[in-house]
C-alpha cells in the first residue's frame, strides 16, 4: 500500500493548489473581502487502523571513520487509508535487512542479515514532524550491540514492519535497496576536532 498512501499526499497536494487557483474574488457591502472560513486539518481518526507504512531513508554513513557504513537514517510515516494525513500510533517498529532480492514476503520471509526493533516506549521519543505530517525518525547502527559493520554483502533489502498491540504487522510494499560496504572519505560526517566521537 505503500505506493497508495504516497499518492494520497500528493493528490491532497494538488487538490489544495487546484482549489487555491480556482476561487472567485467577492467582496462585502463596504468593499473589503469577506473573512476566510478557517481550513479544517487533515485529521485521521485515532481509531483507524493502520494499513500502509511508508519508508524513506538516506545514504548510509560511516560513523567510526572506518571508511565502512554503519548508519541508516530512517524516516517511517503510518496510514491509515483511506485518511490521507498520516498519524501516530501505539506499536512497535521492526526493521530488518536482507541480501538484495532475499527479503521474500510477508508471508514467507527471508533469513534476516541484521534487525532492530523499537518498543511502543522507545517510538515515543522518535516521533516527529516533516511537511508530510508525523512521522517516526530512527537510527539504524550496525554497530548496536557490539555488532560489525562488515556485512556479508555490501547491497541489502531493508523492510519494515508495524506492529499495533492485539494485531497483525503490517508491511512497507516492496523494500528498500540500500548500498552499505566501503564508503569514501568524502561521504563521512564532518565534525571538529573538539567534537565528541558519534555513537
Amino acid at each position: 500500500m505503500r505506493s497508495h498512501a504516497l499518492a494520497s499526499v500528493g493528490a491532497a497536494v494538488a487538490a489544495c493548489a487546484l482549489v487555491a487557483g480556482c476561487v472567485e474574488t467577492t467582496r462585502t457591502s463596504d468593499g473589503r473581502p469577506p473573512v476566510p472560513e478557517p481550513v479544517k486539518p487533515l485529521v485521521t481518526p485515532a481509531e483507524a487502523p493502520i494499513n500502509a507504512v511508508v519508508l524513506i531513508t538516506g545514504q548510509p554513513i560511516d560513523t567510526n571513520g572506518n571508511l565502512w557504513r554503519d548508519r541508516i537514517d530512517a524516516t517511517v510515516y503510518l496510514f491509515a487509508e483511506p485518511h490521507r494525513m498520516p498519524a501516530f500510533r501505539e506499536g512497535t517498529l521492526e526493521f530488518a535487512v536482507y541480501p538484495m532480492g532475499g527479503a521474500g514476503s510477508p508471508s514467507r520471509p527471508g533469513k534476516a542479515i541484521r534487525t532492530w526493533t523499537f518498543s511502543a516506549e522507545e517510538l515515543l521519543a522518535k516521533r516527529s514532524m516533516t511537511g508530510f505530517g508525523p512521522c517516526y525518525q530512527v537510527s539504524l547502527s550496525l554497530l548496536a550491540d557490539g555488532a560489525s559493520d562488515r556485512l556479508p554483502v555490501d547491497a541489502v533489502d531493508l523492510s519494515v514492519s508495524f506492529r499495533a498491540p492485539d494485531s497483525a504487522p503490517v508491511w512497507t510494499e516492496g523494500v528498500t535497496t540500500i548500498q552499505l560496504g566501503q564508503a569514501s572519505s568524502s561521504s563521512r560526517p564532518m565534525r571538529s576536532a573538539s567534537a565528541a566521537p558519534s555513537r
